[in-house]
């Protein structure tokens, strides 16, 4: 038997075919693996930041069970509550909630 001329031609055309495929691949697949490694960062700095926050509010919640002057100053900031004996006086024009509003 005697060799084919030019029957072989076709095989370095498929292997460059299928290595530029493979190259096409691997450079998506890395182009994801980045991806995905920069969202990973962000939900792991995310979840840092909630733990230190939820750290900080578990102390809170410590500290109004536990100390009774803690929860007066809140309450008293946040809620406006006053004790029985005690008067509230306004003054008008002193930059309370109501300023800017006419009476």
């Amino acid at each position: 038997m005697s060799p084919r001329v030019g029957g072989n031609n076709f095989w370095p055309l498929v292997m460059l075919v299928v290595l530029l495929a493979g190259g096409v691949l691997v450079y998506r697949g890395v182009h994801q693996l980045l991806r995905v490694q920069e969202k990973l960062r962000q939900v792991v700095e995310t979840n840092h930041r909630l733990a230190e926050k939820n750290q900080m509010l578990y102390n809170r919640v410590r500290r109004l069970r536990g100390d009774d002057r803690a929860l007066e100053r809140v309450v008293r900031r946040e809620m406006g509550m006053v004790r029985p004996d005690e008067v509230i006086y306004q003054l008008a024009g002193r930059g309370g909630k109501d300023q800017g509003r006419e009476p």
